[in-house]
């Protein structure tokens, strides 16, 4: 529409008097810049927090590239390119013009990003200083992508739109899948000392206690006079969300769509890996936080650089869906090490700054 074409070029000549600062809240939105603020959350605060909301980051940055393949508008530099120029660019190393790098237009990932993540996390975090946070991210970001050129008004509000969807998405699986209130007899699954499954049933008001599974299939005790619940198995809610993400193997070939799909499956098969073999324990000393954030994103960069050796640069920059594939499995391995894998060693970590 003319209308955005023109409203983009105003705001290029008046509000992009500082690239670095369209670039630094494009970091924000960007896959690496996600993470880091996943993994803080996991590693420094709150586990169970941090794996939610890799699950929710991933499912969302699956499912949009999924519409923006069937919708296949063209970012506005593309369309335009003697009135919008181009900043901030998704794939740096990729031409411009390269659609299966750069990815369509609408609607905006960034935009819908920063919702889904930042309104989650002051949802659990419940901290009125985050929902200022999460607004004034949400709408810097979305005006952002405008003034760099990479989608129009119309792609930002759709993902505004769509990133407060897919909160209510999770919200509704957490809800009716992962929490289902019952009445009368309910068979929890508990552990005994050693860590083993047993069953007991509670009957009426006369338990002290029952065990219900939160999103990511771990154990939560629940006081007494508080509803019942059944336990589920992690695995039937992943496999909702892996059911949602893979349709679009037969029609997408953008790098959004397979990276993001890598990180779905490495988050998913992390947690449980993690749950069953690791089970790490949060911390609150300030040296093991430090090691542990600096340990994964050395293992993010490694991983990423070995496991692209094997592979010619031209083929992995290719559109191919077997390289799309490499791209989707590379992602996989590198969560799965650092979500499920590399949590092994954070019991060394507390023994930092530790007198003998």
């Amino acid at each position: 529409m003319e209308w955005e074409v023109a409203l983009i070029e105003w705001m290029q000549a008046n509000l992009n008097s500082s690239g670095s600062l369209v670039k630094l809240l494009a970091f924000f939105g960007s896959e690496v810049g996600l993470l880091i603020l996943v993994l803080v959350v996991m590693f420094c605060w709150k586990k169970e927090v941090g794996q939610k909301l890799a699950l929710v980051v991933s499912a969302m940055n699956v499912w949009l590239p999924m519409i923006k393949s069937l919708v296949l508008r063209p970012r506005p530099y593309m369309e335009y390119p003697g009135r919008v120029k181009a900043e901030a660019l998704p794939e740096k190393g990729a031409s411009a013009l390269d659609v299966a790098a750069q990815g369509y237009s609408f609607p905006s990932m960034h935009s819908a990003s920063i919702p889904a993540l930042y309104f989650t996390l002051a949802k659990e975090a419940k901290k009125k200083w985050l929902w200022l946070v999460a607004a004034v991210l949400t709408v810097s970001v979305g005006v952002s992508r405008s003034v760099a050129g990479m989608h129009y008004p119309t792609d930002v509000m759709a993902g505004w739109i769509l990133g407060f969807a897919v909160i209510w998405i999770f919200t509704r699986l957490d809800r009716y899948i992962g929490n289902r209130f019952v009445s009368g007899n309910v068979n929890a699954v508990l552990r005994d000392s050693q860590g083993e499954p047993s069953e007991q049933s509670f009957q009426g008001e006369a338990s002290k206690q029952t065990m219900h599974t939160n999103i990511t299939g771990q154990d939560v005790s629940v006081a007494q006079g508080m509803p019942r619940r059944i336990p589920h198995k992690a695995w039937q809610y992943h496999l909702i969300l892996l059911l949602s993400a893979l349709p679009g193997l037969f029609y997408v070939r953008t790098n959004d769509y397979f990276t993001s799909l890598g990180c779905l499956i490495g988050a998913m098969a992390a947690i449980h890996f993690e749950q069953k073999y690791v089970n790490f324990q949060e911390t609150r000393k300030i040296p093991a936080m430090i090691l542990r954030m600096l340990g994964a994103i050395l293992i993010f960069f490694l991983v990423n650089t070995l496991l692209k050796l094997p592979f010619d640069k031209q083929f992995l920059a290719g559109t191919s869906f077997f390289a799309l594939l490499i791209r989707t499995a590379r992602y996989a391995i590198i969560l799965f090490l650092i979500m499920g894998v590399y949590p092994m060693l954070f019991p060394l970590f507390e023994q930092v700054g530790e007198k003998q």
